[in-house]
């Protein structure tokens, strides 16, 4: 009967540690979730980003066309015309993406939109990330 003294006790413990690690399996499996998520959330920021310069650029075509709204990476513009008001306005929009920016480029009535920011982050993906919108104004 000494024998079986201790038989539960190693069954607990396998039972435990089984547990522990579908326990630390799931906590992994959330941590992914949420690494998922607020990318998700950065691409949907910048997406609605570029339909507001978009949609900026639509309300006044004339200066559009013109390449009033063109501006690089970086790049920081000034001047009082309706055109640069918006860019500026757009670009300070732009800080609430993380290490966000945003380029515009309008050549033959067609607008390319690029927006970048730092996803470094979230270790799933590459550090720096854009998204290119081009449409026709």
């Amino acid at each position: 009967m000494k024998r079986h003294q201790g038989v539960s006790l190693f069954e607990i413990m396998i039972a435990v540690l089984v547990l522990s690690i579908g326990i630390l399996g799931m906590a992994t499996l959330q941590l992914q979730a949420l690494k998922s998520n607020q990318s998700a959330l950065t691409r949907t920021e910048a997406t609605q980003f570029g339909y507001m310069i978009t949609d900026m650029m639509r309300a006044n075509r004339s200066a559009a066309l013109l390449g009033q709204y063109n501006v690089g990476l970086g790049e920081v513009v000034s001047g009082s015309s309706m055109a640069v008001q918006d860019v500026q306005y757009w670009k300070q929009a732009l800080t609430g993406l993380p290490g966000g920016d945003g380029a515009i480029a309008v050549s033959a009535g067609q607008a390319t939109i690029t927006i970048q920011w730092d996803a470094s982050r979230l270790a799933t993906e590459p550090a720096l990330r854009s998204m290119t919108l081009r449409t026709d104004l």
